[in-house]
């Protein structure tokens, strides 16, 4: 595209995605494991149409994210 504001976007979900990529291939299997089943929790809740429940799992998931990219970062730096 010709667009210099979509260049800019694009550029930068390249940079997440190629983070997100690099951060992920550290990650073990133990907690891999971990976020698939907190996913299932929360595709669970939906089925059940317990709000609360999808909500407490969603944020689960937004906890073990941010400790594997801690954990990712640190990782890296070492």
């Amino acid at each position: 595209s010709h667009n210099p504001i979509f260049r800019q976007i694009g550029n930068l979900i390249d940079t997440g995605l190629k983070f997100s990529l690099e951060a992920t291939a550290v990650i073990s299997l133990d907690r891999r494991m971990e976020a698939v089943a907190a996913h299932r929790e929360v595709v669970e809740a939906l089925r059940m149409r317990n709000a609360d429940a999808a909500r407490g799992a969603a944020n689960k998931i937004l906890d073990l994210a941010a400790r594997d990219l801690v954990s990712a970062k640190k990782l890296k730096s070492n």
